[in-house]
């Protein structure tokens, strides 16, 4: 049995936390994610918040950005790479009364 996975033939964790205080603006970092076709998670959240993700060619230099709200509860999204060798991600806007819930992973192509 192979031990090593082929790099985007596998989904991969990008970013998970589960007791995460998010004041106001948190940066998530940067992220290599040229193997992957998308980008899938599930944030919950007791207020509201703004995810934002940007992709770009690399780091610090990004041609397509976006954001949606979590509101209070539980969100999933699940969205298109759309050609970006580099994926940031950060939390804007938050309102939290609580720890946020987020899990970000990268998906291979389908």
């Amino acid at each position: 049995m192979a031990t090593n996975f082929i790099q985007g033939h596998s989904r991969r964790v990008l970013f998970s936390n589960t007791a995460l205080t998010v004041p106001g603006s948190t940066g998530l970092g940067a992220y290599d994610v040229k193997a992957y076709s998308r980008f899938t998670g599930l944030f919950s959240v007791v207020g509201s918040l703004t995810f934002l993700y940007r992709l770009g060619v690399n780091s610090g230099t990004y041609q397509v950005s976006s954001s949606f709200v979590v509101n209070s509860g539980g969100s999933a999204f699940d969205v298109l790479n759309v050609g970006g060798n580099v994926a940031d991600f950060s939390f804007s806007a938050a309102n939290s009364q609580s720890n946020v819930v987020a899990h970000v992973l990268g998906e291979p192509l389908r």
